[in-house]
């Protein structure tokens, strides 16, 4: 590949990346807007959760709106062609829709750390979206190749390695006194959440899979 092919593939994908900050910096504003009754934005755990669970819903909603309109989605996603989103309609679409769950899932329980009322329905909300994302998940599995089973190996083994360091650490440093202030419940679940979504990503790129194709 020339110099110039080279300079045209990275222009393109930081355009798109770019772009994809704005959209989803406009989508947390108007989700913010809408939502403020909702959260306590002084509570630093909370907007933490609730942040990291935008974080999975926009990523899901963009893959499937690719998934949808394969023509529109070859555009921004990382893939070859339309016809590659067409073959992989089914992994990816679940796939999708289990990432908005976990999303969801994450903004519901920001929120119902703000009181007791409405707990019962709370509590049915968040099991649907934890039933969802299993079966979800385990019909993208059947569409998996030999790659995504390999990735999601990796990625699992690198959650489990950085949960342990992260916050078995902080549990020592917790026991000996160094850390006076422990993660709460919400923290606890929203830390695995980012550390799972961080070690995708990190997965993903061991593989090149991050590089402009």
């Amino acid at each position: 590949m020339n110099s110039a092919a080279q300079k045209s593939k990275t222009g393109s994908m930081l355009v798109r990346l770019l772009a994809g900050a704005i959209f989803g910096v406009a989508a947390a504003i108007a989700f913010l807007t809408g939502a403020k009754h909702l959260f306590d934005f002084h509570d630093p755990v909370e907007m933490f959760a609730m942040g990291v669970g935008l974080s999975y819903a926009l990523i899901g909603l963009m893959v499937g709106v690719g998934v949808v309109s394969p023509s529109a989605g070859s555009r921004y996603l990382n893939v070859e062609n339309r016809e590659e989103l067409v073959e992989d309609r089914a992994k990816l679409g679940n796939s999708a829709i289990a990432c908005v769950l976990i999303g969801v899932f994450l903004i519901l329980l920001a929120a119902a750390t703000e009181g007791p009322a409405g707990n019962l329905l709370m509590l049915l909300l968040l099991l649907g979206c934890a039933v969802g994302v299993i079966a979800f998940s385990m019909a993208a599995r059947k569409h998996n190749d030999e790659l995504t089973r390999q990735l999601g190996l990796e990625a699992a083994a690198l959650t489990l390695w950085f949960s342990v360091l992260l916050f078995g650490g902080w549990a020592a440093l917790n026991l000996l006194g160094y850390a006076t202030v422990w993660v709460s419940p919400l923290g606890f679940v929203a830390g695995i959440a980012l550390v799972q979504l961080a070690a995708i990503f990190i997965a993903c790129g061991r593989r090149g899979l991050l590089l402009r194709r």
